[in-house]
């Protein structure tokens, strides 16, 4: 926390984007740690990694449980920030850990975190990852961040919802605003894009892009159009079709009011 704060928070605040921290933990103990350094930071929420194993209870994942993510919310508390909580789609029980963490004083819930999964290496003959398995992301988990938030949408009609995983399109993004979402967030393509992030001041995102891109961007965009923007893709979501899904999705339920 420290260390962010100190740096990227100033890189992203001079260029004027609104910054959402993070933290996590092994235990409750260090959330609380984590939750007390970025006391005072500038940002406008702070994410709760709830998808962490809790060394205090055999590394079972504190997203995994409703009481386990109850204690670590209320630990982050002591960041004196809002408080989004990032749950794991690897359990049977996520709207009830997501009651339990909006009832401890989250503000909003991200989802998804990865999936669970392993990679084998088949020359070694073991596993390619030093700790056996590991998180799956990328567009094949689309469909599990969907159903996530969907079901979280139902549950959940009036809560802030941050759809995250699988979205690599305009058309991906488009589909989690329609299972519910509140505004849909990609980070897969972004290692491999190196440029640095263009901040779109009127826009509630950032998107990663070659300065060629920025030239097709600022083009589409003064022709009346937004763009998406996933690893260069970008995917054209009219004025017209935009305003046409927020009147219906507001009239079920099911959009963002």
């Amino acid at each position: 926390g420290v260390a962010w704060r100190g740096s990227l928070q100033n890189v992203f605040g001079y260029q004027g984007a609104r910054v959402v921290g993070s933290i996590w933990g092994r235990n409750v103990a260090e959330f609380a740690d984590a939750a007390r350094a970025m006391r005072g930071a500038e940002i406008v929420a702070l994410e709760v990694n709830a998808s962490c194993p809790n060394l205090d209870d055999r590394s079972r994942i504190f997203a995994h449980s409703a009481e386990a993510t109850a204690e670590i919310v209320a630990a982050s508390l002591e960041a004196g920030l809002p408080l989004w909580v990032k749950l794991s789609p690897n359990t049977p029980d996520l709207v009830s850990v997501a009651a339990a963490a909006l009832g401890a004083g989250a503000q909003a819930l991200v989802l998804v975190n990865t999936v669970l999964g392993l990679a084998i290496d088949i020359e070694a003959r073991r596993p390619a990852l030093g700790n056996g398995a590991g998180g799956v992301s990328g567009p094949g988990i689309l469909p599990v961040a969907l159903r996530s938030v969907y079901d979280c949408r139902a549950a959940f009609p009036s809560v802030a919802i941050v759809g995250v995983g699988g979205i690599s399109s305009g058309e991906d993004a488009v589909a989690m605003l329609m299972a519910g979402c509140s505004i849909p967030i990609t980070g897969n393509f972004c290692p491999a894009m190196p440029s640095r992030p263009t901040v779109h001041r009127e826009r509630p995102w950032i998107t990663f892009c070659s300065p060629t891109r920025r030239s097709r961007l600022r083009q589409t965009r003064s022709n009346g159009t937004s763009a998406f923007h996933a690893g260069g893709v970008a995917s054209r979501f009219s004025r017209q079709t935009r305003s046409s899904y927020a009147k219906t999705s507001r009239a079920q339920g099911t959009g963002p009011q």
